[in-house]
């Protein structure tokens, strides 16, 4: 990927490719005025963006459940508010974006475009998905565009390997983690990808008998704590503020800990509600069953990542290679 010094660039690239730019901007000393977006932060950029006022909006308004709105709120960026639709659901969404659009529930960025003419846009991967061709052309009344696709990605030679059942296929991973380990690569560069639930069982039960550390993604949300069921069920006894406290001293752990300053964030997000906490209960369930339950975190540990977050530098063992 070409980055020109002393010309002001944004660059749209995943967290990984990021952070591969850095290293290398970092390894050959280069200062390039650049900033990094990926594509969802690029869209809030150049269309919008949402809180929980337009959630609010479209559950009241259209007796949606909330992660349906958050559905539908994703796919508005998709919909022009201006084009002539003959499908009903591309009818109703329009109806819905225009709706929000006149009640100003879009926070819109004004300066953005002023931005874009300031700097040339580079793009590092582009989704197979015809939608962001519209994007480059919108971007493209705006400034330059720069689609930098590595024609060729470096070749790596992959094993597959096929096994009688899932258990001896996790097993042969903890042994093969093992010997990486023994031949000094380090365990942050050792990774897992497409880890259902039933690996998951499976990594928890197996990678302690080879003394491998293992960052699993929590699968329970913090709804499913007595904590968090007592809050919603008192919510309407006595102000948010002193029911967490009386809470936490009925229910002491340093995971309740954790979770306290969690439901504060939920509820700040908020402020902006002037009627009772208890009458949007469906929207803060919702939200706490997006939030992980705290769990210790380890200093090193082989990390579950999706696919778009592989490093050139990672071992990555695909579990699960010929499932759907």
């Amino acid at each position: 990927m070409l980055l020109v010094k002393c010309m002001k660039q944004l660059v749209i690239a995943n967290k990984s490719t990021q952070r591969q730019i850095l290293t290398k901007l970092s390894q050959e000393q280069k200062s390039v005025a650049v900033k990094f977006l990926t594509w969802s932060e690029l869209l809030e950029h150049l269309y919008f963006r949402y809180d929980k006022r337009a959630v609010y909006y479209l559950v009241k308004t259209y007796q949606m459940k909330p992660a349906i709105a958050n559905e539908a709120l994703e796919a508005m960026y998709r919909i022009d508010s201006n084009a002539v639709y003959q499908n009903k659901k591309l009818q109703m969404l329009q109806q819905m974006k225009q709706a929000l659009l006149a009640e100003h529930l879009f926070i819109l960025d004004p300066l953005f475009p002023i931005y874009l003419k300031s700097c040339q846009v580079v793009i590092t991967e582009l989704p197979d998905d015809r939608f962001y061709e519209k994007v480059i052309l919108d971007l493209k009344q705006y400034t330059t565009v720069k689609v930098d696709v590595e024609e060729s990605k470096p070749v790596y030679p992959h094993s597959i390997y096929e096994f009688a059942n899932t258990t001896d296929e996790v097993r042969y991973v903890a042994t093969e983690i093992c010997r990486k380990l023994e031949s000094g690569i380090a365990i942050e560069h050792i990774k897992l990808c497409n880890v259902s639930r039933e690996y998951q069982t499976l990594i928890e039960r197996i990678f302690p008998m080879y003394h491998i550390p293992v960052r699993l993604p929590v699968s329970e949300s913090i709804y499913s704590t007595t904590l968090v069921q007592a809050f919603l069920e008192e919510l309407d006894t006595m102000p948010a503020m002193e029911l967490l406290e009386r809470l936490l001293e009925q229910y002491p752990s340093s995971m309740n800990s954790q979770i306290i300053p969690k439901i504060v964030a939920v509820m700040n997000e908020y402020t902006w509600y002037d009627n009772e906490l208890k009458d949007i209960k469906e929207l803060l369930i919702d939200d706490f069953k997006q939030i992980p339950i705290p769990s210790d975190s380890l200093r090193e540990a082989v990390d579950v990542i999706e696919l778009d977050q592989i490093a050139r530098e990672d071992h990555v063992f695909l579990l699960g290679f010929n499932t759907d």
